[in-house]
């Protein structure tokens, strides 16, 4: 494929990804208004927001834990810190979510060359085994449902493998506690952590994620993340203008918190290259 080809395609591709934004949008703020998702984000349950971000965070970690050991599987005189590790993990939170079709994963392996001068080719396999792993629990975890079975395996593959579930698992606990966050001020009495349950937000949310990993998926998954998500809860039972909501209001919040703490960390990350460049 030529340049100019694969130019056009990317053209073709922002344009499409524009136009079903603005469609969807169009038909979310018909459902809700933007005032009533600007309400629901400040009077949000304190307590679900504080257990979004540090099950959040907790996922981080173990993310972090299986590249770390993932890297240190493969020969190279590189070496990275766990703290260092963990700095590139939230800045490829960032651009994951940022850019569409999780192209913005691969900045991951940018700054591990960059930054810790860890090859290329080692940085891809190991970003691709990740993401394998991710693949192959998520089929597991809807074959499954809530009958999981204990994983044992003995050697690094195992650890990587546990690491990988627990990733999941509480990716989307976490987004079940932020919905609780949201929905709770509205109907305390219908929308307890109980009732909104862990396996409808799994179904929902990694529905609404999937949409975001396409090529139409706009910039931040704003679009279609939003209107897969109205959709799935819509079925799952939640009366559309909450469905539609929730799914606003929740994709405003995870984007804002993983924005914020992946641009502290990538300045952290890249300010002794910008400190060496202003030198020179």
């Amino acid at each position: 494929m030529t340049r100019d080809v694969a130019d056009k395609k990317n053209i073709w591709y922002l344009a499409a990804s524009v136009c079903v934004s603005i469609i969807v949008f169009a038909y979310l703020f018909a459902i809700v208004s933007p005032a009533a998702i600007a309400r629901a984000i400040r009077n949000a349950r304190g307590c679900g927001l504080l257990a979004y971000m540090c099950l959040s965070l907790l996922s981080t970690i173990f993310r972090n834990w299986r590249y770390l050991l993932l890297l240190r599987a493969t020969e190279s005189g590189a070496t990275v810190g766990s703290g260092q590790m963990f700095l590139v993990t939230l800045v490829r939170n960032l651009f994951a979510d940022l850019l569409p079709a999780r192209i913005g994963s691969l900045v991951y392996v940018a700054i591990l060359k960059a930054r810790f001068g860890v090859t290329l080719a080692r940085g891809t396999s190991v970003w691709a085994i990740a993401f394998v792993l991710d693949m192959v629990v998520m089929v597991s975890l809807m074959a499954l449902g809530d009958q999981i079975s204990a994983i044992y395996m003995e050697g690094s593959w195992g650890g990587v493998l546990l690491l990988s579930l627990l990733v999941r698992v509480l990716k989307y606990g976490c987004l079940a506690f932020l919905l609780y966050a949201i929905l709770n001020p509205i109907d305390p009495s219908c929308y307890t952590l109980r009732s909104i349950g862990y396996w409808p937000v799994f179904v929902g949310a990694s529905l609404a994620e999937f949409a975001a990993s396409t090529p139409l998926s706009g910039i931040a998954g704003f679009g279609l993340y939003e209107g897969v998500w109205t959709g799935s809860f819509y079925l799952l039972g939640y009366p559309r203008e909450l469905a539609a909501l929730s799914g606003i209001s929740a994709h405003v919040i995870t984007q804002a918190f993983a924005y914020s703490l992946g641009g502290i960390a990538t300045i952290v990350l890249m300010w002794p290259i910008l400190r060496t460049m202003k030198r020179h």
